[in-house]
């Protein structure tokens, strides 16, 4: 999810820019602060980090797409660089995989070029395209059913207990910040009530929304804010105000970060 930059400028007396990888987890905020701090000499004043609960999954791999480059390799966890690499193994000859690479020829074998669906601006922001056109157009509808199926998949597990490793993740992410003299916010990302109440009666959702504010409560204190924004009433926005299940509309997107910066 993204927030609104021009907000987040203003509120910080700065340029901002929008960090993220999709569907991300501790160690890949890990990573990425690193990088930028460490690599780059980066040195923020504010953070905005939107947790999912999914963030600290006890099982699931690491993902390729931010890993797959040797800056961030290095920065992996060993238990969670081992199983990333058995993922890769175990996953090489699979049905998906050449289904994947048989796609990819097609592509390239065909002169037809579709139109692009997304586009990085400068500040990081990243425009969806096709949403936008459906939107300016007056044809979006909002359909929350593809995100529900999604959903319950990524929330399998998530009744047990969350990956330490994944923890001290984004322990050492606050870290880095505090340590250059950085403040954070620490907010839930917000779904739609619809797939709130689909998750609650098939995932645990209660339970595992419980306990991701108790385990963020652990990080609140001095130069660290939590807040709990998964109900879109926390932050006054609007209850359709959402391109997908999971992901906010640019209104909604301001009202949050307006919230968020008021803290």
């Amino acid at each position: 999810m993204q927030l609104d930059l021009g907000v987040v400028g203003s509120w910080a007396g700065g340029p901002a820019f929008n960090a993220s990888v999709d569907s991300a987890r501790a160690e890949d905020v890990d990573a990425l602060l690193g990088f930028a701090i460490e690599e780059r000499e980066w040195r923020p004043d504010r953070v905005l980090i939107g947790i999912d609960p999914e963030m600290f999954h006890p099982t699931a791999p690491p993902d390729g797409r931010t890993f797959g480059a040797p800056e961030m390799r290095s920065r992996l966890r060993p238990r969670l660089a081992a199983r990333l690499a058995w993922q890769a193994l175990t996953s090489a000859l699979t049905f998906d995989t050449f289904r994947g690479s048989l796609s990819v020829l097609r592509a390239n074998a065909s002169s037809a070029q579709s139109p692009a669906t997304t586009e990085f601006e400068a500040d990081g922001h990243l425009r969806r395209r096709d949403w936008e056109r459906e939107i300016a157009a007056g044809t979006f509808r909002l359909d929350v059913e593809p995100s529900i199926a999604e959903y319950r998949a990524r929330f399998a597990g998530l009744d047990a207990e969350p990956d330490p490793d994944r923890v001290d993740a984004l322990h050492a992410a606050v870290d880095r910040v505090r340590a250059v003299g950085g403040e954070l916010i620490l907010f839930v990302t917000p779904l739609h009530a619809s797939l709130r109440a689909a998750l609650a009666r098939t995932s645990h959702y209660e339970n595992v929304h419980a306990r991701t504010l108790a385990l963020l409560d652990g990080f609140a204190g001095p130069g660290v804010t939590v807040v709990d924004c998964s109900d879109v009433a926390s932050f006054g926005g609007e209850p359709d105000g959402f391109v997908d299940g999971a992901h906010i509309d640019a209104p909604n997107a301001t009202r949050l970060t307006r919230f968020l910066t008021s803290q």
